[in-house]
């Protein structure tokens, strides 16, 4: 009776752990310009889990990561290309971790001498 009730114990232990909430809501943003769509996958509540997609001609053309974990005390998150053919960075402004993430985000996309203001809407599509 001992072993039963200690089975039934451990059973039940294992299945709280399995549902545990995740750490982050993944939210997805959009913003064109000069031809070009930017996706957002923004991490909210880890922002450092972000990245952000390039898409001309109806494919991906370039995928941008976090350089760090965090925001800097300005609240700016820098992106960089993860294969070096694309180049440039995209830095996203007004991130915090602590707050929840607001419906429009804005970005500067820095290539080559030349930048770009993005603003990033919410969207339902991914």
């Amino acid at each position: 009776m001992k072993y039963c009730m200690l089975l039934v114990c451990l059973i039940f232990s294992g299945s709280r752990y399995a549902q545990q909430a995740k750490a982050y809501e993944l939210l997805h943003y959009v913003s064109e310009s000069d031809g070009q769509t930017f996706l957002l996958a923004y991490a909210d509540g880890y922002p450092a889990a972000s990245s952000i997609k390039i898409k001309r001609s109806f494919r991906i053309t370039a995928i941008f990561q976090p350089v760090n974990g965090t925001a800097d005390d300005d609240g700016d998150l820098i992106f960089t290309a993860s294969k070096n053919k694309q180049g440039g960075q995209i830095i996203l402004h007004g991130v915090d971790q602590n707050y929840t993430a607001p419906a429009v985000l804005k970005a500067t996309y820095a290539l080559k001498g030349w930048r770009l203001r993005l603003i990033f809407k919410k969207s339902k599509v991914q």
